[in-house]
């Protein structure tokens, strides 16, 4: 039976919907202040990060076997008079956890599942349709002034990772126009306008854990980068999950945007 932990954004929304039509076993859990937008009404447990422990028990107890992360959630402060017996052996690993890079917090917070017995399954398992396969899944290709930009994008993204900056850039004849910051790739993109030839450029940090917080893009993108004057989206494969894919095809399809798939050199 899975856990699914379920942050803000479309993610959470599409993986419940998904385990529902294939009768799968799971419950779904948010962290107080960042609820899950559940339109399908399902029943939610709220936890605090204050009583981290008592949940992980409680996830053992009613035998859950595995956990998946997915949404997003702002880094959480601790509350010393709010933490519970079963979480004060933890607090100084969640407190090491929040003030690490995003890489290092959630992989020690996996570590607090995976040491009670509890596998990690990702997003990609649940719905392996959210990684297409390589190439262009639209009707407008990309030229071939484009494609030579590509090493600039992931060149760009690498340095963006090491630094843990961010996962997206903004890229037009041979020039770095915009760089993701932590404020997100949407407000990059509404910071970018009336680009001519530019092209966005997506794709995870090196040696991400990639069971967890793995980049995604979805019809806002689409959206945004339309506002933004570009010719198209450029993603990396196996390393940005896109949200409802068929809608995001037809919407650059209407606006004769381009959507690359593809593999680092």
């Amino acid at each position: 039976m899975l856990a699914l932990f379920a942050g803000q954004g479309r993610l959470p929304v599409i993986l419940t919907q998904r385990l529902a039509a294939d009768n799968s076993r799971f419950g779904v859990f948010q962290m107080r202040d960042h609820p899950f937008e559940n339109p399908d009404n399902l029943p939610v447990q709220t936890f605090r990060i204050e009583q981290l422990g008592s949940l992980i028990d409680q996830v053992v107890s009613q035998g859950y076997t595995s956990v998946c992360f997915a949404g997003s959630i702002a880094r959480p402060s601790i509350n010393p008079d709010q933490v519970d017996q079963a979480t004060l052996p933890l607090v100084e690993r969640l407190k090491q956890a929040i003030g690490s890079g995003d890489d290092g917090a959630l992989r020690m917070v996996l570590a607090l599942f995976t040491e009670r017995g509890l596998m990690v399954q990702t997003a990609q398992e649940i719905a392996p349709e959210l990684l297409p396969a390589a190439g262009v899944l639209t009707k407008t290709a990309p030229d071939q002034l484009h494609l030579d930009d590509l090493p600039l994008g992931w060149n760009t993204l690498t340095k963006q990772g090491q630094a843990d900056l961010g996962q997206a850039c903004v890229i037009s004849h041979g020039r770095l126009l915009a760089k993701e910051d932590q404020t997100g790739t949407d407000a990059m993109l509404a910071s970018s306008q009336s680009i001519t030839g530019g092209f966005l450029f997506k794709g995870p940090k090196p040696d991400q854990d990639r069971r967890v917080d793995m980049p995604t893009i979805g019809v806002n993108t689409v959206a945004g980068a339309i506002k933004a004057g570009l010719q198209g989206i450029v993603v990396a494969r196996a390393g940005v999950l896109i949200l409802d894919l068929p809608k995001v095809i037809a919407a650059c399809d209407k606006a004769e945007l381009f959507l690359l798939v593809t593999d680092q050199p």
